[in-house]
């Protein structure tokens, strides 16, 4: 059995502003693992009170660019806001990865 929406966001909102995580690692920390496809059909579906835009590729690029360009968009602008540090069109995993 997969976890319920509510299980996924309560760990999306323990991201804290300035950090950011992949979907694989995110996966990882669900009480029955996902890969970091499944988790990214699932904060496809979340609106801004989860803090989706925190989770990123493994490589930090915003793979949900192949989905909407629209939200990455606003994914790029809602990092940008917290500073989180890139490197070219990538999220530097390296300088503000977040691990429970």
């Amino acid at each position: 059995m997969k976890p319920s929406h509510e299980e996924i966001a309560n760990i999306v909102r323990q991201i804290p502003r300035g950090k950011c995580t992949s979907y694989g690692r995110l996966g990882a920390l669900m009480p029955i693992p996902m890969t970091g496809r499944e988790m990214g059909r699932w904060l496809f579906q979340f609106g801004s009170e989860v803090p989706w835009w925190r989770v990123v590729a493994h490589d930090g690029t915003l793979s949900i660019a192949k989905l909407s360009p629209i939200q990455a968009k606003e994914q790029d602008e809602r990092l940008a806001e917290e500073d989180i540090p890139f490197k070219g069109s990538r999220v530097d995993l390296s300088q503000c990865l977040w691990e429970p």
